[in-house]
């Protein structure tokens, strides 16, 4: 990937963020996007607060970037803005201070 200029986008759920932690480490020349927020499973305060934790490790990471789009996959096909507010909130305040970019997606499903 290095040689051809590549970035490594990778779908994994968010109760694999530290893996990806180590990776991102062990790969600094490497850029990664995480798509759909890290993909969150659990919805529950608890599991909010372990995201949100596991997403932090990651903005510190100078070569990982997140993408937020998808809430229908996280959120269900009915999801609300109150209920998909918070996680959109914290990714933009934990990945704003890097210098790479937080992507969007319009809503399609709405």
């Amino acid at each position: 990937m290095r040689d051809h200029d590549l970035r490594c986008e990778i779908e994994i759920f968010s109760s694999q963020l530290p893996d990806l932690k180590v990776v991102a480490n062990s790969y600094p020349d490497i850029q990664f996007i995480l798509p759909v927020m890290g993909w969150p499973i659990d919805l529950s305060d608890a599991g909010h607060r372990d995201w949100k934790r596991d997403m932090k490790a990651l903005a510190g990471c100078q070569n990982v970037a997140v993408k937020i789009f998808g809430m229908e996959c996280i959120f269900g096909i009915d999801w609300t803005i109150d209920q998909v507010r918070p996680w959109i909130l914290d990714t933009i305040e934990l990945f704003k201070h890097s210098n790479r970019n937080v992507a969007c997606s319009p809503v399609t499903c709405r």
